[in-house]
């Protein structure tokens, strides 16, 4: 009796979440932050003029396609995987002394940051994978080629590099930070031999860090408004040493307000009910967006295009920047008469193309440090 009842559980456990996934729809939220098989299509097309034997056996080839296609998306789309996968998750969280994988690591006092899994962010922190001194060299080597189109077109040029969360806030991340050079620190030394307007956004940071104000966000891996604010300040203050007429705005100017934000990281983690509360700053008036963000994608590159005019503005940006940017985004936009930006995705763009047509005052190449190699590549046109 008791070996019939087990059977029949098992049974059960074997059927159910077959059946369910017939039923289920499937969800719009990403668990794994990943890529996800979509379901196999079984063609019946067959040869018009073949044989009932060369049919036979073309039939039984996509079939046999077929099933092994339909095993890889049953395994990853197994209507049960996401709930399994968060008690896995949070039980790892609990459990844990510090990573909770490769893709996210937790810290200290609950903070979370990004694990080696993105673009060996860790180790490159680190200083456990440093630039090569050809690498130093190639890189040079583009920046100094976009500032010389920039001088050409008499618009001046300034690259700025977000830091990572935890070279800013290192004391509650879970690994003991070494001494080593990173590859920021390694740019950063090349840029003081360079004539490139620059901004060491790491020094700044550091400096600006108090226990009580908080310049990133706990559950995300970006700056909050505070430390994009104070990023935006210097990178203005070295902007009006070309033209003292720009405007910039100062601490009073901003408004201050409350939002409760969901962060990246604990997305990740399937923790969708995770919060945290932010200040937000807003300037005390935007420019009029007449190009809203728009994703566009030409040889695989993806970015997103928007455009906004300020009536009372006096210069034209144009920012080739990613996601850190887009937080500092309403404040130029209340700081120039034009500003064009290109937030990339997983990659840096500068567009000569752009810069000639567009014919601004100042270009801003924002790349932040988890994707500072693509620094080898700046300049290089998508396009062609």
């Amino acid at each position: 009796m008791r070996r019939n009842v087990f059977i029949i559980l098992f049974s059960l456990l074997l059927v159910i979440p077959t059946v369910l996934s017939f039923f289920s729809k499937s969800s719009d939220v990403n668990i794994e932050n990943r890529s996800t098989m979509t379901k196999p299509v079984f063609s019946t097309d067959t040869m018009q003029n073949a044989t009932l034997m060369q049919k036979s056996k073309s039939y039984a080839s996509e079939l046999k396609t077929y099933c092994y296609f339909y095993n890889l998306y049953y395994d990853d789309n197994f209507v049960l995987r996401d709930p399994l996968m968060k008690r896995y998750l949070s039980l790892k969280i609990l459990l844990g002394s510090g990573s909770v994988g490769k893709t996210v690591m937790r810290g200290k006092d609950g903070w979370y940051f990004l694990g080696e899994h993105y673009s060996n962010i860790v180790s490159e922190s680190l200083g456990a994978k440093p630039f090569t001194d050809m690498d130093k060299k190639q890189i040079v080597e583009r920046l100094l080629d976009c500032k010389h189109f920039c001088d050409s077109m008499n618009v001046t040029m300034m690259l700025v590099i977000p830091p990572n969360k935890m070279s800013i806030y290192y004391e509650y991340f879970p690994i003991q930070v070494t001494c080593r050079e990173s590859r920021y620190d390694q740019v950063n030394e090349l840029m003081k031999g360079l004539d490139v307007p620059y901004v060491d956004l790491k020094d700044l940071l550091l400096k600006n860090k108090k226990d009580s104000v908080y310049l990133y966000r706990h559950i995300d891996t970006h700056w909050n408004n505070k430390g994009a604010f104070i990023a935006y300040q210097a990178i203005m203050e070295k902007f009006r040493l070309t033209c003292p007429d720009m405007t910039s705005l100062t601490d009073s100017m901003v408004v201050e307000g409350e939002v409760m934000f969901q962060g990246d990281l604990t997305n990740m983690l399937a923790m969708h009910d995770e919060k945290e509360k932010l200040i937000v700053l807003y300037p005390p008036v935007m420019g009029e967006t007449i190009e809203p963000p728009t994703l566009n994608s030409i040889n695989g590159f993806d970015y997103y295009k928007s455009r906004c005019v300020l009536s009372t503005g006096k210069r034209k940006l144009v920012i080739f920047g990613d996601s850190f940017c887009a937080v500092m985004f309403p404040f130029f936009s209340a700081s120039c008469h034009e500003i064009l930006f290109y937030q990339c995705v997983g990659d840096v763009l500068f567009d000569k193309n752009v810069v000639e047509q567009e014919k601004p005052d100042f270009v801003l190449v924002e790349v932040c440090e988890r994707e500072i190699e693509t620094l080898l590549n700046l300049g290089i046109n998508h396009y062609e």
